[in-house]
């Protein structure tokens, strides 16, 4: 299957089991942003209701998502949320949301019947929604800039410095996600950009230190051709995210 096909197919699960509650279905990421990977990137959605979702209608769309993913090319498969618009005009910050799915969830929510993700705060909401609004691809329903007001720069801000203020701790780990993260929130910080992770790697090559380089073209290269790093060098990691958080702390902070 095309990815067009599959989100069709995702839209129509949505639709089948939300019915006259669903107000729009919205396409975020690296695949609304030109720089998906089948084998590392997910598929980004967030669906907007009208009405709190029942416990066994969550269950229902989790297990036709679980068996949708069974036959898609994308290897991680689907990531969405779930938020009711009441929470988004005026936008609120942390931002409820009624259902959570993605790959690191899917094993529990294959063997534990019972399990639902829902019913919290998520600060990365924020920044999905910014990206929906600025760079996302509307697959049902009104545009999201109709059903969504602004996220206050404030918000944004704060998730993107919440998703990488550990850099220093899980870099070596995940050397390419950390690596172009730091580079995107920094673009952002420095010139006002809305960037992907990819786009973030080719700003910070040349925005960077040059004793960086050899690091976020590497990284970016793995990104771009769906890899991985296995091997990265500890004191230049290190140094990088030290040196990129004083920089976003400074920015953050002015």
């Amino acid at each position: 299957m095309t990815y067009t096909e599959e989100l069709t197919r995702f839209v129509a699960i949505m639709k089948e089991e939300l019915m006259d509650s669903l107000t729009g279905i919205y396409l975020h990421g690296s695949l609304a942003m030109g720089c998906f990977h089948a084998s590392s990137s997910d598929m980004d959605l967030l669906i907007i209701v009208e009405e709190p979702i029942a416990k066994h209608t969550a269950r229902k769309i989790i297990s036709r998502v679980v068996e949708l993913e069974k036959n898609q090319s994308s290897k991680r498969g689907y990531e969405f949320s779930i938020v009711k618009g009441q929470v988004l005009k005026p936008f609120q910050y942390p931002t409820p949301f009624e259902l959570h799915y993605s790959e690191s969830h899917r094993d529990r929510y294959e063997y534990d019947p019972e399990y639902v993700c829902g019913g919290g705060e998520d600060k990365d909401l924020a920044a999905h929604f910014v990206v929906a609004l600025e760079r996302g691809l509307c697959m049902y329903g009104d545009p999201l800039s109709d059903v969504c007001d602004p996220v206050p720069r404030e918000a944004y801000v704060d998730a993107i410095y919440y998703d990488i203020q550990d850099a220093k701790n899980g870099i070596l780990d995940e050397p390419v996600y950390k690596v172009l993260n730091l580079c995107r929130v920094l673009m952002f910080l420095q010139d006002g950009v809305v960037a992907s992770k990819q786009e973030g790697g080719e700003w910070g090559i040349h925005h960077v230190p040059n004793d960086y380089q050899a690091m976020i073209e590497g990284c970016l290269y793995a990104y771009k051709h769906g890899t991985s790093i296995t091997h990265v060098n500890e004191n230049a990691a290190l140094s990088f995210a030290d040196h990129m958080l004083k920089e976003i702390e400074r920015l953050r902070s002015s």
